[in-house]
């Protein structure tokens, strides 16, 4: 785990302080780390960053496992699973 020592003004000193009673954190590192969370979360950061939609993410899309599967239903020859009573 890497390690930060982090300087703060006394304003933000104190209002770290204050958070740390209400809001569950046993430290003020408990703390920062959850702020970072959730920045992260924000600028969508957990899931590894955005995929980019273009034309050719649609066209994976047209022609994925459930296009196949709504072709193969429509054509009448779907068996099994696939099939409706």
């Amino acid at each position: 785990m890497a390690t930060m020592n982090i300087s703060l003004n006394d304003t933000l000193g104190d209002y770290a302080q204050e958070r740390l009673g209400c809001g569950g954190f046993s430290n003020a590192s408990d703390y920062l780390r959850s702020l970072i969370r959730k920045d992260r979360l924000i600028r969508g950061l957990a899931s590894g960053g955005a995929t980019p939609v273009d034309a050719g993410f649609w066209q994976a899309m047209r022609s994925g496992p459930v296009s196949k599967c709504r072709r193969i239903r429509q054509s009448g020859h779907s068996r099994g699973w696939l099939s409706r009573p």
